[in-house]
């Protein structure tokens, strides 16, 4: 992919979805929902499911799973889906 500022378009997609969820979190702080929730209702930037989602979604599940080391937020298992939320 290209160069922006001195970043490739993932890494700075990276970027504004980490600043989108701190952002969502501070301001909704009981928000839990799945990797499609989050794209849908927590990021305002979302670029939808159509072109693009696969490695849209690639890159919010990495955001997300940075998020969780870092102890922004958790996982929480309910059947088959994983819920995100923010860590007590």
């Amino acid at each position: 992919m290209g160069i922006l500022g001195g970043l490739n378009v993932d890494e700075k997609l990276e970027q504004t979805l980490l600043e989108s969820i701190r952002r969502y979190m501070n301001e909704n702080e009981h928000a839990m929902d799945t990797l499609e929730g989050i794209a849908e209702w927590w990021i305002a930037e979302n670029g939808g499911r159509g072109a693009g989602w696969s490695d849209y979604r690639r890159i919010l599940e990495r955001v997300l799973e940075r998020l969780v080391r870092e102890g922004v937020l958790e996982s929480v298992h309910s059947g088959e889906k994983v819920l995100y939320r923010k860590k007590p």
